[in-house]
């Protein structure tokens, strides 16, 4: 069971022009697809990305216009509303992915910069920059390690309870401070049985044997 895969942002390259299309049909599919976009799109954290909210919502639906178009033609109307559901779903576990790139890092410093220029011009006076740039390297060589020693998705789930999305702040908040195996489940939305429960927690154990291993590395 893999959390999720590779993709860069935007699908807008895969459109084709619509040269046809049942104008009533293709409107129902929007109205049934709104809310679950508007979900989806808060689970995503902007700041990766260098975005605003309504962006991240464009890419998906860049993404239900793609399939409506690719299917229309093929699928009954009950098929193609299980095939857009389903590619809006997994196209929100491939943002999940990319959001922990390098490029999604540089716009995250870059984002996290801005504000603090604006909100505070005379504080960057005092930046001592080579601490910055000593505590930049350690954080690259700790992240290298851990991919060193993690699967691909045991790293995005290291990543993502180290720097959590909207979605699980609220449910670390709601739950005092902790994130359980549920709310990992709930966010990746993996099924919600025994299997996804043992799989998150053999995938903790391991990061939790990979950070010791980190700590004796980097004493």
């Amino acid at each position: 069971m893999s959390l999720s895969k590779g993709l860069n942002g935007s699908e807008i390259h895969r459109l084709k022009e619509f040269t046809h299309y049942d104008r009533e049909r293709f409107e129902r599919f929007y109205k049934l697809c709104k809310p679950l976009i508007r979900n989806l799109s808060r689970n995503v954290d902007t700041k990766r990305f260098n975005v605003s909210p309504d962006i991240i919502q464009s890419y998906f639906w860049d993404k239900f216009l793609h399939v409506y178009n690719k299917y229309q033609d093929m699928y009954e109307d009950e098929r193609l509303k299980a095939t857009l559901l389903s590619s809006l779903q997994v196209f929100k576990k491939k943002l999940l992915r990319n959001a922990y790139t390098k490029q999604a890092e540089f716009n995250q410093e870059l984002t996290s910069f801005e504000v603090l220029y604006d909100n505070n011009k005379e504080a960057l006076d005092n930046i001592n920059i080579e601490e910055v740039e000593c505590r930049n390297e350690k954080s690259e060589k700790l992240h290298q390690f851990m991919k060193n020693h993690l699967t691909p998705d045991e790293y995005l789930l290291f990543r993502t309870e180290l720097d959590p999305p909207p979605f699980l702040e609220t449910r670390i908040r709601e739950s005092r401070g902790k994130l359980s195996v549920f709310h990992i489940i709930e966010f990746f939305e993996l099924p919600k049985n025994k299997k996804s429960y043992d799989i998150i927690t053999e995938m903790r154990k391991h990061i939790n044997g990979a950070i010791e291993l980190a700590k004796e590395e980097f004493k």
